[in-house]
């Protein structure tokens, strides 16, 4: 009968696992922010919101650790996603 020795080899694959998983997240955020640009580009109305390509351009991805934020920073920005309804005259 032979003897079989096993090395234990979890750390790295969880380290493995990690990275892929950060890439992933990472390549998927990244896609959306070209997506998102792709359809403000193909509207209508985004000369009207975005004459100068400001807003367009300021779209990024900020990341964490394991957070992904997608942001725009152009100082209308806010008022494009929740509107100006609200807001007294």
């Amino acid at each position: 009968m032979r003897d079989f020795e096993f090395e234990d080899n979890s750390a790295e694959a969880m380290r493995l696992i990690r990275s892929a998983m950060l890439r992933g997240l990472n390549e998927s955020a990244e896609k959306t922010v070209e997506i998102v640009k792709d359809e403000l580009n193909s509207k209508v109305y985004s000369k009207a919101i975005d004459a100068t390509g400001e807003l367009r351009d300021s779209i990024k991805v900020e990341k964490q650790g394991y957070d992904f934020e997608i942001v725009a920073t152009a100082p209308h920005a806010e008022f494009v996603e929740f509107g100006t309804s609200t807001m007294s005259p």
